[in-house]
């Protein structure tokens, strides 16, 4: 490993090797690397982003070998071959395509497996370049927040960042990530060819100043900056191989090869010593490569980047009535005349309506064309205001959130013990494939949204011996916005399943459904205590619905409900819901749910709840193991 990095020291003094040595043959090289197995060897599998026999990079100029891609032999052969090619040393076009300046990391590997046998004096300039542009001292990898607005960010993002010092300049990094390059806007085209792998997906290297502004202020979501322990010569093996990587393809799978799986895989790379990708299961989720990392122990410390909206709402908790109120008023008239405040209140007004103008027209600031010329000059106005206020805005004191990676796993198994006043006591068993609901352990997920895939609910008859389906939720997705006059947002929910329909002659019989909720929600200004009143439209559709004509039922109403987290893994909530039914036999329907659960760890939480229904009642205690 000594001489591993003293070659990679050599290659960033901007040459890699001497003469070539000529008394060693090729295929004496080739045999020596068969006799020590290289080609067999994990990292060189790594370098080449094998998995069960084959590549995931489908670029073929990412190989030298025809069948490189799903030979890792051939393509150790072509490799060694055309390292030892010689090159013109007054040709500097043809020196920097020569295999070493491609593929400088596998030189550099290759080199310390084989000794002295492969060096040869080349210089790469355009690698060079690169190298000096990034400048590469220390790593860290970054967590941008949940963001439910967009189906791709609905889990979170991570994406890593190339420190070129000590950090004082940190905007001018180089953010690394991986995404999907997207040919449609169409939200079912997309989730299809996302699920299926259809996508290519690609690296970038962007200032984190761009990344910062998409996310920060954009979408206005928190980021969490983990500083990583790799060495400036890891951080270096990195670098080089995403200059391997360049512009070439793997194919984007939403639930498993997506943005967090990459990252943990150039992690590989610079730390070889370390197994991360054996860590995930599937599907594979942003927060899941912050706890591999975690797990790993590469984290160093954290910092924590809070959003526009973040700080809008911290400087909500310190500005007195008058001066929210003013703030407001400043939004619709920046002329606004402010003779009766004080100079505090002046100051935060003018303060907090700056917050309040940055996101609302956040993409407009930046974006400055001619139709945004008018916003410009209002916040101008606003800024020139607050520089006639000669009292200074104190530093804002914003606590970091419980961190993303201490939250519960994302997949989900429950036990539960009930009793029915209709059937007496039995046995239910949930499952869910990911991700979080309203009642589970809080800490490190959004208080006031809901991500679930693939939730299924089933109950055992152990009297009867029976094994009786009663849900499957696909998907659904939920998001209660505290409405507030600074940020008028609608809470909404969806919901996408099939069960059983609870009502008529067959209680048991299945049908499909789809739920569309829409309405308002007030809590606290930190979002620990929430009341929602949400309207309800709900398409039922079904053969057992009995119908002679068209198999559909259309039910309207409303529900209501009250989430109070009474501590850091401590939640109670309770809702209720109330539906008329069009063309049935029992045209209304209602129920409602209570749940009281607490969080004992990232695995457990034990919770007690009780239902009511038209026809049923229901009380229990469950068990939640999360993974």
């Amino acid at each position: 490993m000594l001489y591993f990095i003293y070659l990679l020291l050599i290659c960033l003094c901007f040459s890699c090797g001497a003469q070539p040595i000529n008394h060693i043959s090729n295929i004496d090289i080739i045999n020596k690397a068969n006799t020590q197995k290289l080609s067999e060897h994990p990292y060189w599998h790594r370098l080449l982003h094998y998995e069960k026999g084959e590549s995931e990079i489908t670029s073929q100029a990412f190989f030298l070998a025809p069948d490189g891609h799903q030979n890792p032999q051939h393509e150790l052969e072509a490799t060694l071959m055309a390292f030892l090619k010689e090159v013109p040393q007054d040709n500097s076009k043809q020196m920097n395509e020569h295999a070493i300046c491609k593929f400088p990391l596998r030189y550099i590997w290759l080199s310390s497996q084989l000794g002295k046998a492969l060096e040869q004096k080349i210089q790469c300039t355009d690698l060079n370049a690169f190298l000096i542009r990034m400048s590469p001292q220390s790593a860290t990898l970054l967590f941008s927040a949940y963001h439910l607005k967009s189906p791709a960010s609905a889990f979170g993002h991570t994406f890593l960042r190339l420190n070129q010092g000590n950090g004082n300049n940190e905007l001018n990094d180089f953010g690394i990530g991986y995404a999907a390059n997207v040919d449609t806007e169409n939200a079912l085209f997309y989730a299809i060819k996302g699920l299926l792998g259809l996508f290519p997906g690609s690296y970038t290297a962007l200032p984190y100043y761009y990344k910062v502004r998409e996310y920060n202020d954009y979408e206005a979501r928190d980021i969490w900056e983990y500083q990583l322990n790799l060495t400036p010569s890891e951080v270096s093996m990195l670098t080089l191989h995403l200059w391997e990587l360049g512009t070439n393809t793997i194919p984007y799978y939403y639930l498993s090869k997506n943005c967090s799986y990459q990252m943990l895989g150039l992690l590989e790379i610079a730390r070889p010593s370390i197994s991360l990708l054996n860590r995930l299961s599937w599907p594979v989720l942003p927060m899941n490569t912050i706890q591999a990392v975690r797990d790993a122990q590469l984290i160093d410390s954290l910092k924590f980047r809070p959003s526009i909206r973040t700080v809008m709402m911290n400087r909500v908790s310190i500005s007195s009535p008058l001066a929210i109120d003013t703030a407001l008023q400043l939004n619709d008239d920046v002329s606004l005349p402010l003779k009766n405040l004080s100079e505090k209140d002046k100051a935060y007004a003018l303060d907090l309506s700056l917050d309040i103008f940055d996101l609302k027209y956040a993409k407009e600031l930046v974006h400055q064309t001619e139709e945004n010329k008018e916003i410009l000059k209002q916040r101008q106005v606003l800024l020139e205001r607050r520089s006639e206020v000669s009292l200074i805005s104190p530093k804002l004191k914003i606590e970091m959130p419980e961190r993303p990676d201490f939250a519960h796993y994302s997949r989900r198994v429950e036990s539960l013990f009930s009793y029915s006043q209709k059937e007496g006591f039995y046995q239910a068993l949930h499952a869910r494939l990911n991700f979080h609901d309203l009642s589970d352990p809080p800490a490190g997920h959004p208080n006031l949204a809901q991500m679930q895939f693939f939730s299924f609910k089933s109950r055992i008859d152990w009297v009867n011996q029976r094994f009786r389906p009663e849900a499957l939720h696909i998907v659904e997705a939920m998001s209660l916005s505290r409405m507030s006059l600074l940020e008028p947002r609608i809470s909404w929910n969806f919901r996408l399943s099939a069960g059983e329909r609870n009502w008529g002659k067959c209680p048991t019989c299945w049908v499909g459904s789809m739920l569309l909720r829409s309405g308002i929600s007030f809590g606290t200004l930190n979002e620990y205590l929430i009341a929602y009143m949400l309207m309800d439209v709900e398409l039922q559709g079904g053969t057992s619905l009995g119908f002679e004509q068209l198999p559909i039922s259309l039910g309207l109403g409303g529900s209501a409900g009250i989430r109070w987290r009474l501590g850091h893994n401590l939640v109670w909530h309770t809702y209720g819901q109330y539906r008329y039914w069009f063309d049935r036999q029992y045209q209304q329907s209602w129920q409602g749910n209570s749940d009281f659960k607490i969080g004992i760890n990232d695995y457990l939480a034990i919770y007690v709840f009780a239902q009511y229904f038209r026809f049923d009642q229901r009380a229990g205690l469950g068990l939640s193991v999360y993974f």
